[in-house]
């Protein structure tokens, strides 16, 4: 599989709290990844190495053979490929690392990008530097691989799709759904505003984006309560689902 993935790194003090931003997308531009990760007090240049070797790690874990690295930090990327030397001590054995990681990969390039151009893995690094833990915004596919299968492990049958349809119920009338992150300016046509709400019954309601309707869409199927971002890389959008509520 071939991917696209976005990282940065940073720390409130230098060194300070620190963490890290990852995004993975496919070639279709669907998110397979958005996460911040939390490493603690570290430098600038830790926190992106950091965020670096986590996303490499994420990467192979969903068989990705064909990675292309984009970064704002000029740093890494002229170290990662050989035009500058790693001369810190502390960041020596986190470069070899990623090296190490990388020839784990069919083909890898590593791109400097603009800030501009890395707004939501910043945001996400932020989001977890702001928590002081880890934060997965997004982690569709990996959710939805099956677990991987023993020698031994019995399969079991596929249900016929009949089968598959009768058992997913069915939307309830008047779903409410709220907008309760507006969307990041200039990410979407549509743009909601926080606070923004949408009904869902044997339609779906106009002026909702079609990446987060599509993903809303399964929440407001299954009844679900929980929060659902929208997977649209750089949008930050998050709506609420409110089951069995009637709208005039």
């Amino acid at each position: 599989m071939n991917v696209l993935m976005y990282i940065d790194g940073g720390s409130r003090g230098n060194p300070g709290p620190a963490a890290g931003g990852v995004v993975i997308l496919d070639t279709d531009g669907v998110p397979l990844l958005e996460a911040g990760y939390w490493f603690g007090r570290k430098t600038n240049n830790q926190a992106e190495y950091g965020a670096l070797l986590r996303g490499l790690d994420e990467a192979l874990a969903r068989d990705v053979t064909d990675i292309h690295i984009r970064s704002d930090s000029e740093l890494l990327v002229r170290q990662l490929n050989g035009d500058y030397r790693v001369k810190s001590e502390v960041i020596v054995p986190l470069f070899n690392q990623a090296r190490t990681t990388l020839e784990k990969f069919k083909r890898w390039k590593a791109e400097h990008v603009p800030r501009a151009m890395n707004a939501r893995a910043d945001e996400l690094a932020n989001l977890s530097m702001d928590a002081s833990a880890d934060v997965v915004e997004s982690d569709w596919p990996k959710a939805a691989q099956p677990a991987p299968k023993s020698a031994t492990a019995t399969v079991a049958p596929k249900p016929a799709p009949a089968a598959q349809k009768a058992a997913k119920p069915a939307p309830a009338a008047n779903i409410l759904v709220k907008c309760n992150r507006a969307p990041a300016p200039g990410s979407c046509p549509a743009h909601c505003k926080k606070n923004a709400a949408y009904v869902f019954n044997s339609t779906l309601p106009a002026g909702l984006c079609l990446e987060p309707a599509r993903s809303v869409l399964d929440a407001v199927v299954a009844r679900s309560t929980k929060d659902v971002p929208c997977p649209k890389s750089g949008c930050g959008a998050v709506f609420s689902i409110t089951p069995d509520e009637a709208e005039d």
